[in-house]
């Protein structure tokens, strides 16, 4: 079986929550860059009212030098601005708006990252509460049947309960990694969880003795019984996910996720799925990167990604099919490790998700076509685990 702790976070859960913070700042810099060209022309609406109406098509002159340059300025940030043919007092003005604007956006950005890496550490700290809490479930199913006394009108559910939870391979490993210590966090406190109430709910239910009743081999009831845990009891009605709200604020996308990610990967930890991560430095690493290079490289990889879209026009495509694309390509050409073919699949399953009916054909379209020419010409290379399947 391999390391229990890693079916809990996967790098999909993490490029969703990048994508989410980069689909956000695209929307702020829109909002941001339209406000500005109001203010410009606040700006020589009180101008004209300063020297005259007379004077009107000079002002108007002005103002269209004026977005003329923010426009440039802001399609490529690089810029040299030519202030030459530009009003002294205009040219004040807009230098002034322009390094507020920029400030803004880089404090945006900033924010973001940093609301990223909580938000994504939370989510590991929320997954690692669930190892967790079942380990204490368990502990107190064996403790409860060793008590003849106790709930004694459940006697044979409480038996139920023992043989699972004494008995499953699943938690017994569960139980004895060691990087458990390590995941389980200080944040989220074992009180969260009122284990003796979870464990009272769970002895009443005869829908568990059932499944088992029904479950043959060791090995297949192990699986059913884990199944029926987390479906039929610790995901109905959110029940552990009720318990950590003092801690995170559950978004419904966040609930999906999780109990996706949670069943999936637990209920086959034997499978390769989904690509996974419990490392936090690693994943740390691996987040802060896709969201540094494809937000200080969105100029280069779009041009990139430009060359193929052929009838489409840049400004045609879909707000977040375009940032999908510049993490898909960003994800391909600075992260050696990771082989082509899993970007590629998990970007079209993530614009399946988030984007349009047909924006999986046109990402993977494009995508694909990027990495074959890439590859090509040498500026994609491919090192380590980075070299699986990619032909």
């Amino acid at each position: 079986m391999k390391q229990l702790s890693n079916v809990m976070v996967n790098r999909r859960l993490l490029r969703v929550k990048i994508l989410e913070k980069l689909y956000a700042y695209r929307i702020n810099r829109r909002v941001e860059k339209d406000l500005l060209r109001k203010n410009i022309k606040e700006y020589f609406r009180l101008e004209l009212l300063k020297i005259g109406k007379e004077k009107s098509s000079l002002i108007n002159g002005r103002q269209e030098k004026a977005i003329e340059i923010f426009e440039e300025w802001e399609a490529r940030k690089d810029l040299e601005v030519n202030w030459e043919e530009v009003h002294a007092d205009d040219k004040v003005y807009l230098e002034k708006e322009i390094s507020n604007y920029r400030k803004y956006l880089q404090n945006f950005k900033s924010t973001s990252r940093k609301n990223l890496i909580d938000e994504v550490e939370l989510l590991f700290e929320v997954s690692s509460s669930l190892l967790k809490a079942i380990i204490n479930l368990r502990r107190k199913a064996i403790e409860a049947f060793e008590d003849k006394g106790y709930l004694k009108k459940y006697a044979s559910n409480k038996e139920v309960l023992y043989q699972f939870f004494q008995e499953s391979y699943f938690l017994q490993s569960l139980e004895k990694e060691i990087e458990l210590k390590k995941l389980v966090s200080n944040k989220i406190a074992d009180k969260s969880f009122d284990i003796e109430d979870w464990y009272y709910d769970l002895v009443k239910s005869e829908e568990f003795k059932a499944v088992s009743s029904k479950a043959n081999g060791k090995e297949q009831k192990d699986n059913t019984l884990l199944d029926s845990l987390i479906n039929d009891f610790l995901f109905k009605e959110d029940k552990w996910l009720s318990s950590l709200e003092d801690y995170f604020l559950f978004g419904e996308e966040d609930k999906r996720v999780l109990k996706k990610v949670f069943k999936k990967r637990l209920l086959n930890a034997s499978q390769e799925q989904l690509e996974t991560s419990f490392d936090w430095e690693d994943s740390k690493k691996f987040v802060l990167n896709l969201f540094d290079y494809t937000t200080k490289q969105e100029k280069e990889l779009w041009k990139e990604i430009e060359k193929k879209l052929k009838k489409w026009e840049g400004d045609r495509v879909a707000k977040m099919d375009k940032i999908i694309l510049l993490m898909g390509l960003s994800e391909m050409l600075y992260f050696p490790s990771i082989p082509i073919k899993s970007t590629l699949n998990e970007y079209v399953e993530i614009s399946k998700r988030y984007s349009t009916s047909k924006s999986h054909i046109f990402v993977n379209g494009i995508l694909d076509s990027l990495s074959k020419e890439l590859v090509s010409s040498g500026r994609i290379k491919k090192s380590g685990r980075g070299l699986i399947d990619n032909n």
